[in-house]
This record gives C-alpha cells, sequence and structure tokens, in this order.
C-alpha cells in the first residue's frame, strides 16, 4: 500500500521471433511457377486468410476437406538448418539479436539472402538497419489477407467477392501488384473516400487501407 505501481509495461511485452533459415537454391531465368497454385484459390484457404487479416465475413465452406499430407505445390531446396530467435526485447535490441545469429551461421556468405516479413514499418526498419543487403519479401498470406478484406468490402456477394480474391492473389502472384493498386484505386473512386470517423470495417475504409498497404 502506497508504493508506486509498477509500470504497466513491466507485465505483459510482446514476443519478436524470427526463423533463420539455410537452404539449397536454384536460379531460373524465368518464373518457374508463374500461375497461382490451386491451394490459394481453394476456399479452403478463406479461413486462414480471415484469421491473419482478421477479416470480416462469412468464409466459403470448402466441398472437400483439405488432404494436409498433399505435396508441396512447387519444387522447393532442401532445408540445411533451422533456427528460432525470440526474444521479448524492444526491436533494437531483438534486431542485434537477429543480425549475430545470422553472422554466427554463416548468412553473409550466402549467395541467395532473402528476409521475408508481413511489411510492417517495426520490422522494415529492422531490416534497413541490419539486413539493407537481403532482398525483402513480403509474405505472401498477410499479402493475400489484404486482397481478401479488400473484395469482401467491394462486394457483398460472397461469390463475387472469391472471384475478386483469386483475380487479385493472381496479380499479387505473378509480380503484378500495380494492376491490385489501379483496381482498389478504380472501386475507391466509386465506393467515394471514407470519412475522417469512418469505422475500421468501412468498406471505403477497407479498400483505402489495402491500397496504401499495396502502394508501400
Amino acid at each position: 500500500r502506497g508504493e508506486a505501481k509498477p509500470d504497466s509495461g513491466s507485465f505483459w511485452r510482446e514476443s519478436r521471433i524470427a526463423c533463420l533459415l539455410s537452404m539449397t537454391a536454384a536460379s531460373y531465368g524465368n518464373d518457374p511457377q508463374s500461375d497461382l497454385p490451386d491451394f490459394l484459390k481453394d476456399v479452403s484457404i478463406a479461413k486462414k486468410l480471415a484469421e491473419i487479416g482478421q477479416v470480416q465475413g462469412e468464409n466459403p465452406v470448402p466441398q472437400k476437406q483439405a488432404d494436409q499430407d498433399q505435396d508441396s505445390p512447387w519444387e522447393r531446396g532442401e532445408m540445411l538448418s533451422k533456427e528460432i530467435v525470440a526474444s521479448s526485447r524492444n526491436w533494437k535490441e531483438f534486431g542485434s539479436q537477429v543480425a549475430s545469429q545470422a553472422w554466427y551461421r554463416g548468412f553473409g556468405k550466402a549467395t541467395h539472402k532473402v528476409f521475408v516479413s508481413d511489411g510492417s514499418s517495426a520490422i522494415e526498419e529492422l531490416q534497413a538497419a541490419w539486413f539493407s543487403d537481403y532482398t525483402s519479401v513480403l509474405d505472401i498470406m498477410h499479402a493475400l489477407s489484404y486482397s481478401l478484406a479488400a473484395a469482401r468490402a467491394i462486394h457483398s456477394d460472397r461469390d463475387s467477392a472469391w472471384q475478386c480474391y483469386q483475380q487479385f492473389a493472381t496479380w499479387i502472384w505473378r509480380g503484378e501488384v500495380d494492376q491490385v493498386i489501379a483496381s482498389l484505386t478504380e472501386h475507391q473512386q466509386q465506393l467515394g473516400a471514407p470519412p475522417p470517423d469512418a469505422s475500421e470495417s468501412d468498406p471505403r475504409e477497407i479498400v483505402r487501407r489495402s491500397q496504401v498497404y499495396y502502394s508501400n
């Protein structure tokens, strides 16, 4: 009693986790998998995307249970090592931890270096500080969760929304993000700009957020 309360931040801190993968890799003159994989077209992926992006709306019901043991839809390199780095420290301290582990495991000698993330500003700053020579790759599942959200905001009909998602997903998979941005810009003009006090569930705000996400 009478004592100052501890800082609320001392009770709970967000966990930060990085996965360091070392794999064999092959180089191709052309995209070896230019078509959107079937599992990203199938309605069974909707539930997972909705969970990742906290997307509202009814998820389509798959016609059959997805086979969890099916082969990978594309050829994968052989995994040589896998290490996990986890911490509750701040992003700056966590970045140095991940960088030191990557250096210790010889990542600097790799001929192909890739940094995969969900595109958040904190992680982008971490990459700029410690992994600036790595190729930045946006996690496909986070990218597609914004497509699903935008498609449902544009179309109230479930089937039409899913067709719209598939088109967005195909463009993203092929690296044609400009097509997605152009389409979202057109739909934003049709819906109108969201007011300053628009809720997060307002279709106009959802489309705006998705457009900003892909533009960044």
